[in-house]
């Protein structure tokens, strides 16, 4: 589509971008300035460029949801894993599911994660009759980001071509909004490219079909683990999590040990087994000890072990601390409770399990009870089970977009509360385990120069 540019002022102000890129326009303005009205990342109701109320638009095609699907769209962007985890975890629940207002407007920061104010009462998926959907969800994306989603029914996908030919996303946005409009989907995910080139116009016409609702996950940062009292799981899950991310703890080298001290030592130690190198011909090695560090593994290629016995509980050793810890990534995570008592104490049991297993001091933490601000300032919500997830979408429902289980799939993390010191550092290890894992996926470590 056309680039509109306004040269009233002297300069080359771009009010529409589109298939002429601001990089074309400078090569040919004689040294002159060229700059956008407006910046990416604060785009209106109307995406970026809308006039405000009462003025008049300066150019076509600047007007409120211009271009727009009858389904709701939500522009996911940064970088592609953490894209791929959040689709795939908004997916577990359809639109409009039962105690689901979501109302996406309501929840957007100005500025913030979530991109700048939208519409009112329109709730994700609320467009379309229930009746008439082919598919919950549309995903519109790149071909490389579709082969990280994962499999199964209730969401239908359109691919935009290869993330490195921009002019092939621009050639297929408008027809795939059409089909998913045909196909009558409840809501649109959607992979917005980087703004830059041809990927300025493409995201500006995504997002006036979105009315403005980006999730910028290159800016989030701040997660919020959350269960009934705040002195047990949670709380424990926010200093495993920081541990994690600060470097304290290795994360990716120790995924597939956390996994299998979920299940306990035995299953640890066959786990340690099958990773172990093929020997050289000889006498037969001693068997791997428990604490020996296994070689990465990620979670898909974990070996599937039996979990032991709930009847039995045990103690589960620490994992190995990495002598060169991971670059520390930006991510930082609090705990609040649905039920918390304002200033208690972890439980001594909660305590005892991470100084023991982890070497992390508990002693210092006070609950706290749940509140919206805290909900607002979370980019990333983390309930410990559906229960919990379902009580914070029932205080906040347009929060729904980052509102998940710890666990994929929604399934729950028991509690340990009242129970011995075993239940206790199995509940810290499962919880270990979770947090490696969604670590790896929203704060990939960064590559090494050359890699």
């Amino acid at each position: 589509e056309s680039t509109v540019i306004d040269v009233s002022s002297g300069e080359a102000v771009i009010l529409r971008p589109g298939g002429v890129t601001p990089e074309d326009i400078a090569s040919v303005a004689g040294g002159g300035r060229v700059r956008l009205n407006y910046a990416p990342e604060a785009a209106g109701p109307g995406g970026p460029g809308a006039p405000g109320d009462g003025e008049s638009p300066k150019s076509p095609g600047v007007k409120y949801r211009h271009y727009a699907p009858d389904a709701e769209m939500l522009l996911l962007k940064g970088p592609r894993r953490a894209v791929a985890y959040w689709m795939g975890r908004i997916m577990e629940r359809p639109p409009g599911a039962a105690g689901d207002a979501s109302d996406m407007g309501r929840a957007s920061k100005a500025g913030g994660v979530f991109g700048g104010p939208h519409e009112a009462g329109r709730p994700l998926g609320g467009g379309r009759p229930q009746h008439a959907r082919a598919a919950d969800y549309g995903i519109l994306a790149s071909d490389e980001l579709l082969g990280m989603l994962p499999g199964g029914a209730g969401f239908a996908t359109i691919s935009l071509g290869s993330a490195g030919a921009p002019e092939i996303a621009a050639s297929r946005l408008f027809g795939a909004l059409r089909k998913f409009d045909a196909m009558g989907v409840g809501a649109i995910l959607c992979e917005q490219p980087p703004e830059s080139g041809l990927g300025l116009a493409i995201a500006d016409r995504m997002k006036k079909a979105a009315s403005g609702r980006v999730v910028d996950l290159g800016r989030a940062s701040r997660a919020l683990f959350v269960c009934t009292g705040n002195t047990c799981r949670s709380c424990m899950a926010e200093a495993i999590f920081n541990a994690l991310a600060s470097g304290a703890l290795p994360a990716a080298a120790s995924l597939a040990q956390f996994q299998a001290l979920a299940h306990g030592p035995a299953q640890a130690r066959q786990l340690a087994q099958l990773q172990a190198p093929t020997p050289e011909p000889a006498p037969a090695p001693p068997p791997a000890p428990v604490l020996a560090s296994p070689p990465s593994l990620s979670s898909a290629s974990a070996p599937m072990l039996s979990p032991a016995p709930a009847s039995a509980p045990v103690p589960v050793p620490a994992p190995a601390l990495s002598p060169a810890p991971p670059p520390a990534c930006a991510w930082r995570a609090s705990s609040a409770g649905l039920a918390a008592p304002d200033g208690s104490p972890a439980s001594p049991e909660a305590v005892e399990a991470l100084a023991a297993g982890w070497g992390i001091d508990l002693s210092g933490h006070r609950g706290r009870a749940l509140a919206p601000d805290m909900l607002e300032e979370a980019d990333l919500v983390l309930a410990m089970t559906k229960a919990h997830r379902d009580a914070i979408l029932a205080l906040r429902p347009e929060s729904r977009y980052k509102v998940f289980t710890l666990l994929d799939g929604g399934a729950d993390i028991p509690d340990p509360f009242g129970r011995n010191i075993g239940e206790y550092m199995s509940c810290a290890a499962r919880i270990a385990a979770a947090v490696a894992a969604l670590l790896e996926a929203i704060a990939p470590p960064p590559r090494a120069p050359g890699a």
